[in-house]
């Protein structure tokens, strides 16, 4: 499936000749081949190396992260928590229990697969409350795009009355 992030770009998932499975994250990924993005598939928690696009992450309950590419970071197990890094990433979610982390700054994020066991958890920015993350949403077609201090997150087809206080770890207020 093709996902495109904030800025509309398609990313590409990969052909199979740019793909490694890797059996634990200290295995070393394959060459690249021009013009085709990089793929890591893996069972255990996994932070992407450079010049890698895309992660997909099949354990229940790891850590999957991005670099500072555009990346593709795809959940199929679990409770995963989900961290794109710097870059304009896209989140997908196994729509079960994930935890989606963005950090102001690093570039804005779409999320797929928000459920409402999913969470948000926001690093920096000044939506310290509910009340303004609310406030700070705005329903675009079958979108809700979420504005954090200029870190725009996209929630792919969702509807603002379906998110709860329970859907965010939000940073303290300081005063």
């Amino acid at each position: 499936m093709p996902y495109t992030n904030y800025s509309g770009v398609t990313l590409r998932e990969t052909s199979p000749w740019a793909l490694d499975w890797l059996s634990n994250p200290g295995q070393p990924v394959g060459p690249d081949v021009p013009g085709e993005p990089h793929t890591v598939k893996i069972w255990q928690s996994y932070t992407l190396p450079s010049g890698v696009q895309n992660l997909v992450n099949f354990g229940e309950s790891q850590h999957a992260a991005g670099n500072s590419q555009d990346n593709i970071i795809q959940a199929l197990g679990s409770k995963t928590t989900l961290y794109g890094g710097a870059g304009q990433d896209v989140l997908v979610g196994s729509g079960s229990s994930d935890v989606f982390v963005v950090a102001q700054g690093e570039g804005s994020k779409v999320i797929y697969n928000f459920t409402d066991s999913a969470t948000l958890r926001l690093i920096g920015g000044p939506l310290t409350s509910f009340t303004a993350v609310k406030s700070a949403m705005t329903q675009r077609g079958t979108d809700v795009i979420l504005d954090n201090g200029g870190t725009m997150i996209a929630f792919r087809n969702a509807t603002i009355g379906q998110f709860s206080p329970d859907d965010f770890l939000l940073p303290l207020a300081s005063s």
